[in-house]
């Protein structure tokens, strides 16, 4: 197994909310996975800029890619590039420390917010960004986060 994280875990350790930790801890049933005898880790690790499609095919049979959408699908709209409007994947990645997102990513300037969607995640984005910052604090959420929604 090949991750250009630092750590194991995929979308349950960065897409789940912080809020949410016994969701998280649905992560410790692949803990057999990661500790079985045939199974090696490389974290850190990313396909196309440490070893090429190329070179796994030298060593393995087939390489299966398990990757998460990590790219936000535009909508089309007038404004949508604007400075303020953020795709939900840095949303996300900002309030899961995601290392691909930089901790002021997402500035929650301003009077009102609007959240476009009425999925888990923009459910979640909602939840987290009406709670109470003390709460909020005993999650795993970054520092940098937790003090722009208790800014904010």
């Amino acid at each position: 197994m090949l991750d250009k994280s630092p750590v194991p875990g995929g979308l349950v350790r960065g897409g789940v909310a912080p809020d949410h930790a016994d969701t998280k801890g649905f992560s410790s049933l692949f803990a057999w996975a990661y500790q079985h005898p045939r199974t090696s880790m490389y974290m850190n690790v990313e396909v196309g800029e440490h070893v090429t499609h190329e070179e796994l095919l030298q060593f393995h049979d087939a390489v299966i890619y398990g990757v998460g959408a990590r790219l936000d699908r535009p909508l089309g709209v007038p404004g949508e590039e604007l400075a303020g409007v953020y795709g939900s994947p840095d949303v996300v990645g900002w309030y899961n420390g995601a290392l691909d997102v930089a901790p002021d990513t997402v500035r929650l300037d301003g009077e009102r917010l609007v959240i476009v969607g009425n999925g888990n995640v923009a459910l979640d984005i909602a939840r987290l960004v009406l709670s109470d910052p003390r709460q909020l604090r005993r999650t795993d959420m970054p520092d940098a986060a937790v003090d722009e929604i208790a800014r904010s």
